[in-house]
């Protein structure tokens, strides 16, 4: 018999019917579970799918807390779609004998890109140099990024040194 896994979504991420059976959570878990989207637009909304689950997978709509964590009559485990589990009260899911996991990973070379993103973005003047241009005052904007040094030969200090800091160093 399947297990009962409940995905928590806010509305406006579960409205397409059609995604929902393309979540990478339910190829993975298809042999083993039966996926559920809980809607994510009030906690006792929420309850009302999740409450009998074997397991939940929290993404980024409601915390949860002691409240719902005492609801839940079958769970064993609080997947959190997440690097941090700050949207679980862990405590209460352990005193309930719920464990609590997270994905660390997840995003890494995303986050890490982007952040790539917005340096060469802010060091170029991008937005500027786009209000420059749509406004067809093209001579004004090389004398503008001139004021600023090139990155070449510049050096980046990266605060902490984790994972993400550790990929953007590898950039």
């Amino acid at each position: 018999m399947k297990k009962k896994v409940v995905i928590e979504l806010p509305k406006r991420a579960s409205e397409d019917p059609s995604s929902r059976g393309k979540m990478f959570e339910a190829e993975a878990l298809d042999p083993i579970a039966d996926i559920v989207v809980g809607d994510a637009e009030s906690a006792e909304i929420f309850l009302a799918e999740a409450k009998d689950a074997d397991a939940i997978i929290v993404t980024w709509g409601i915390q949860i807390d002691k409240h719902i964590i005492g609801q839940l009559k079958k769970c064993t485990a609080i997947g959190v779609a997440s690097v941090g589990v700050d949207m679980v009260d862990v405590a209460a899911a352990t005193e309930a004998g719920i464990v609590v996991t997270n994905v660390p990973d997840i995003f890494i070379e995303e986050v890490a890109d982007h952040t790539l993103m917005l340096l060469l973005a802010s060091q170029r003047r991008v937005k500027r140099m786009e209000n420059f241009i749509s406004k067809g005052e093209w001579g004004k904007a090389w004398p503008d990024l001139a004021q600023h040094p090139r990155l070449w030969g510049q050096t980046l200090g990266l605060i902490s040194f984790g994972n993400v800091a550790r990929a953007v160093a590898r950039r």
